[in-house]
């Protein structure tokens, strides 16, 4: 083989292993849910008792024209009488991904009323199998260790003890009445049960970086938003899941 031979096929050879790398190492895209797009029927968002009765796809500007900066139509779950206790969970089921080298949940996630820092707000999203079991993340509008929480989820029910950031983050977010719109938030897990989660505004110990003590839970089929006791409105929109599988 002459030396011109010999270097184009090593440049050729050396090409096809990037280009396999590249292949096993790219994200896939698991679903893409936009409420302007469509209602949750036709975007496979469901409770498991039924129709929604809380959540709704809803418009600020519809009844509020002159919001400045409005995130457009997103699912809400209104604010809830002093004496509700019974989450409403809006579920996204998806082909069961089992320890994916790389999972990336991000979305969109606000409040309608109240202010930046009042920490009684909360949002909660799950992550979890076919069975409910997994976890859930929580985030609180507030500047505190508490503000950024995760917790096991088992058979769907919130855990009663959740483990806080080691450190303080700031957490705290304008409402959409006071033209905060929403934020993006990540969540990110590698194939070691490793964690991030991060909002794209938090400052202090941004990310909330965990292992998890033992990985119990490996194999994720569903995103679940809860739709909780709040006083203020909780919006969420623009949920993103991909994930990289192990050829």
């Amino acid at each position: 083989m002459t030396k011109d031979l010999s270097c184009k096929w090593l440049l050729g050879l050396l090409l096809s292993f990037v280009l396999i790398a590249s292949q096993a190492a790219r994200a896939d895209d698991v679903f893409n849910s936009n409420f302007a797009n469509g209602t949750f029927d036709t975007l496979g968002w469901r409770t498991p008792a039924g129709p929604p009765v809380h959540w709704q796809i809803y418009d600020y500007l519809k009844d509020h024209p002159g919001l400045k900066i409005s995130p457009g139509p997103v699912a809400k779950f209104g604010a809830t009488p002093k004496d509700f206790k019974d989450n409403e969970l809006l579920v996204r089921k998806f082909p069961a991904l089992a320890n994916p080298a790389s999972l990336t949940l991000t979305f969109d996630a606000g409040w309608g009323w109240g202010a930046a820092g009042q920490g009684s707000d909360a949002f909660n999203v799950m992550l979890l199998d076919d069975d409910g079991n997994g976890y859930v993340f929580s985030v609180h509008r507030t500047k505190a260790t508490w503000a950024a929480q995760w917790g096991k989820v088992v058979k769907y029910a919130m855990p009663e003890k959740t483990n806080w950031s080691p450190a303080e983050i700031d957490a705290s977010q304008p409402s959409i009445m006071d033209n905060g719109s929403l934020q993006t938030f990540t969540i990110k897990r590698d194939a070691n049960g490793a964690w991030q989660f991060s909002g794209e505004k938090w400052t202090g110990a941004t990310p909330f970086a965990f292992t998890e003590p033992a990985v119990s839970t490996s194999t994720f089929s569903q995103v679940v938003l809860v739709g909780s006791a709040n006083f203020d409105d909780l919006a969420f929109n623009h949920i993103h899941l991909e994930a990289t599988t192990t050829p």
